[in-house]
């Protein structure tokens, strides 16, 4: 049995991006034979068609975390000693 090419307003699966899954689509624009641009049937979003394919996983911003904690350590030592160097304030001679 042989399927029927795809048309305007048909429905098939595709990948939203604002929900972040799977959903069904209606197909807004078509150039020949391909789908161009489809919109989400759930949240009414319209996007490029995207073949149902599932975007890579986003990078983790846990490797981003030990570099910068050392540059924090230093900088609230820094302030500590800061403080310790600072003459007293005025309000504290006048008491």
């Amino acid at each position: 049995m042989q399927q029927r090419r795809l048309r305007l307003g048909d429905i098939l699966d595709d990948y939203c991006p604002r929900e972040r899954r799977i959903t069904n689509h209606a197909v807004v624009a078509m150039i020949d034979d391909q789908v161009k641009q489809t919109r989400c049937t759930t949240c009414d979003a319209d996007h490029e068609y995207k073949q149902a394919r599932i975007p890579p996983p986003r990078r983790k911003k846990d490797t981003l975390v030990p570099s910068t904690l050392p540059d924090m350590a230093d900088q609230s030592e820094q302030e500590e000693s800061d403080r310790t160097k600072r003459p007293p304030s005025s309000k504290a001679s006048l008491l």
